[in-house]
């Protein structure tokens, strides 16, 4: 395992997809751990920018381990899982449009017919990785779902009210997109919610 900061993983990740190129880093089931590295690396910017100071910690392969990374944070060494979830007929490499902080308020306050289809990807999402592991397993697991179901115009509270009761299966549950980051589930560790925040705009050469 290697411990990063944030942006040392993140530089990582830029660096290796400049060299296989956007279209296998999106495409290829060969580079699912660097599109797992993309993830972690962008979380760990997010948070380190909204909620505090942290470290990802992380291996070059994934070894059939019940995490992909951990967030090192809060005096502690949290279990992290990745799952992607998927709109139907939508493909990895789909992109999200930029947000001003006005849409992104926004969006904390309102909600819209697309929370109702995002809510329900999402809730699919929560419950097959729940099936996955025993109840005791899953109380030190903290869940991270990449959207890429057309996130930007979900509202957050709606979203946020559909999956707490599954979410509730997990020590906590996140929610990112391209440029945003939320929590929607805090558990005992953060005691609640973070609406949509956004991650600190950089240069990206693709995402998943």
């Amino acid at each position: 395992m290697t411990i990063f900061q944030p942006v040392e993983l993140w530089n990582a990740v830029e660096s290796a997809v400049a060299q296989i190129g956007v279209t296998e880093f999106v495409t290829r089931n060969s580079q699912k751990r660097l599109r797992e590295k993309w993830c972690a690396a962008r979380f760990g910017m997010a948070y380190d920018r909204n909620i505090g100071p942290c470290q990802v910690e992380i291996e070059d392969v994934d070894r059939g381990e019940p995490y992909d990374f951990h967030l090192l944070a809060l005096e502690q060494r949290l279990l992290f899982q990745i799952a992607e979830v998927l709109a139907p007929g939508r493909h990895r490499h789909d992109e999200y449009r930029q947000l001003e902080m006005a849409e992104i308020e926004a969006r904390n306050r309102s909600d819209t017919g697309d929370a109702s289809r995002a809510a329900s990807e999402v809730r699919d999402a929560i419950k097959r990785k729940a099936l996955r592991y025993a109840a005791d397993e899953r109380k030190s697991m903290h869940l991270l779902l990449y959207l890429n179901l057309g996130a930007d115009t979900v509202s957050w509270a709606g979203l946020s009210l559909a999956v707490e009761e599954d979410a509730k299966a997990f020590a906590s549950v996140w929610a990112l997109t391209h440029e945003l980051v939320s929590c929607l589930y805090g558990g005992n560790t953060w005691h609640g919610k973070v609406g949509w925040k956004p991650i600190e705009a950089m240069s990206s050469k693709g995402n998943p």
